[in-house]
């Protein structure tokens, strides 16, 4: 099913496939007969919008007219006859049936003859829930059938849409800078910058970010972190680096550049070590951690302990 979602383009041999395997119907799959389609009969209408709209509050989907189901698994074509049906007139009748518009639902006539054809809705989970049906009411997608959602649910979704979502997006700049000696590494420098997302529905307007580097691996003379220093924990300099301006809704932030320094004496940290991101904001903490050796690279490969010169040896010379 995950396969049918994440498809640009479905084909005749993926709804043949459905009756062929007797794909069954799920949560997030429903199959309905051609004929129970319409964009001209009111009751059939309202019938669809309410599927659609369900869907959406539920966990998304897939919704499929043309096939037939038997004990809730695909059993043959019941194909569509009526020629009014197309993509322009559906899409127009869900963007103006459907409250608040579901975003990015995508909408695919199959033709199967020049008369017949299936229509296959992909329906997004939305962020946008809950989604009035044009008959004023909200549904949910439960058991096989699209139910009347109870107050507190409606509620609790309404909630949810007014809170932030932040999302830790990754780092940037991984690639080391070296200083070299006959070839080898002396000192391998990182300068990575942390970026994270507000994936919710509203401003954060407060956020902190607390980075944890191991001691070792810090280089305390590089002053655009260092102002942020908060404490020592363990073997980690924890830094702590709180919002300057709001974030909006899917705004990117780059909220610290950092600098690490890895040499021969320090490797067997970086090897075995982890940067720790926490990220305090409106709707609680969230913690990512960070393998150093599986995140850092020089020229697109793995760092390795003999590519360092070993300044013992160095010394000795």
């Amino acid at each position: 099913m995950q396969s049918l979602l994440n498809k640009e383009i479905i084909s005749t041999e993926d709804i043949v496939n459905l009756i062929n395997n007797n794909i069954s119907e799920s949560l997030t799959l429903v199959f309905k007969e051609g004929s129970e389609i319409s964009v001209t009969e009111e009751k059939k209408i309202l019938k669809l919008i309410i599927s659609l709209s369900a869907l959406a509050n539920t966990k998304g989907g897939v919704l499929i007219y043309g096939i037939n189901a038997k004990r809730k698994k695909a059993s043959q074509l019941s194909l569509i006859n009526d020629k009014t049906i197309n993509e322009e007139s559906l899409f127009y009748l869900v963007n103006n049936n459907i409250f608040r518009n579901i975003k990015n639902i995508k909408i695919q006539l199959i033709e199967f003859d020049q008369n017949q054809s299936i229509i296959v809705f992909i329906i997004p989970e939305s962020i946008d829930a809950p989604h009035m049906a044009s008959d004023g009411r909200y549904y949910k997608h439960q058991q096989f059938k699209d139910v009347l959602m109870e107050e507190h649910e409606v509620r609790m979704y309404y909630n949810k849409s007014s809170i932030t979502e932040i999302e830790f997006l990754g780092i940037v700049n991984t690639a080391g800078v070296p200083t070299l000696s006959d070839g080898r590494f002396l000192v391998l420098n990182f300068y990575p910058k942390f970026m994270i997302r507000n994936t919710g529905n509203t401003i954060e307007h407060f956020y902190k970010i607390e980075l944890f580097i191991p001691s070792s691996l810090h280089d305390s003379m590089f002053q655009p972190l260092h102002n942020y220093f908060n404490r020592l924990s363990d073997i980690y300099s924890v830094f702590s680096i709180p919002n300057r301006v709001p974030l909006f809704q899917q705004e990117i932030a780059t909220v610290v550049e950092a600098k690490l320094t890895v040499t021969a004496e320090n490797f067997n940290e970086f090897i075995n070590r982890e940067l720790i991101v926490k990220i305090y904001y409106t709707n609680g903490v969230k913690e990512h951690l960070i393998n150093l050796s599986q995140t850092f690279f020089y020229n697109n490969k793995k760092i390795n302990f003999n590519d360092f010169l070993d300044l013992n040896q160095l010394q000795s010379r």
